[in-house]
């Protein structure tokens, strides 16, 4: 009995040990809180980098943080032409991060960027060329 204690206590530290290293190196998850039962990712902010016309092209919106979202980009409240969105729905497209749909309204010649369900899409801020 005493022989199996001797080597049990080592055993044990190890295993714990290991546990707590392997839990250290675990990958963390993306940002997320929860909402009435639902798991809600964080919001991701864009600006068009495009021409006007080509706002429903993902690959012509770049990533910015929260803060260009409200301070450097907050003159676009115009009427017309793709300048900035709210996300909570991205795609990696060449190792960029991209919004994963961006719908518009078609008025006259300008492609708007709208917020919808679907796309994912919860704010847009437009601003004329």
């Amino acid at each position: 009995m005493i022989k199996y204690k001797r080597v049990m206590i080592p055993v044990f530290a190890v295993i714990a040990t290991l546990i707590i290293a392997l839990s250290a190196f675990k990958e963390k998850e993306p940002a997320k809180e929860q909402v009435e039962g639902k798991i809600v990712f964080a919001p991701t902010y864009f600006h068009f980098t495009g021409s006007p016309g080509q706002e429903q092209d993902v690959t012509k919106w770049a990533q910015i943080s929260a803060d260009e979202y409200t301070d450097t980009y907050a003159n676009c409240n115009k009427p017309n032409d793709g300048c900035r969105l709210r996300t909570d729905s991205t795609q990696m497209i060449s190792g960029i991060i991209r919004p994963k749909s961006v719908e518009v309204n078609v008025v006259g010649t300008h492609l708007n960027p709208k917020t919808s369900t679907a796309s994912g899409v919860t704010a847009v801020g437009n601003q004329n060329p």
